[in-house]
């Protein structure tokens, strides 16, 4: 099962979905050391199957009056547990959006501080 929104990120028209919580099955599939199809290994790669999940349902539940609570989904390819996983988190210095910005922040403070 999963709980879901709709949201919008930067530069992008249009919403997605996002997983708010999770239970049954494993949110986020580590991929790294897996291969692309050319025979690299990944190194950063993360799959979200519950936030992709969320953003088909969404196709048919859709963003405006059509009032679709739920939609059954099956034979999706994820990995099913017993207990409820918690949403994986990333710290800001982690993120590739958030770090990026803390690293330059750090690096014109200590320029301002020469």
């Amino acid at each position: 099962m999963i709980i879901g929104d709709s949201r919008t990120q930067p530069l992008r028209l249009g919403c997605t979905g996002i997983a708010l919580g999770v239970s049954g099955f494993v949110p986020v599939e580590d991929a790294r050391g897996t291969f692309d199809i050319y025979g690299k290994p990944l190194r950063l790669t993360y799959k979200a199957a519950a936030d992709n999940l969320v953003s088909a349902a969404e196709l048919l539940m859709g963003e405006a009056g059509e009032r679709v609570p739920c939609v059954l989904i099956r034979g999706a390819p994820v990995k099913m547990v017993d207990e409820s996983p918690e949403m994986p988190t990333i710290s800001m210095e982690g993120c590739m959006y958030f770090g990026n910005i803390i690293k330059y922040q750090n690096e014109d403070r200590k320029k301002e501080n020469q």
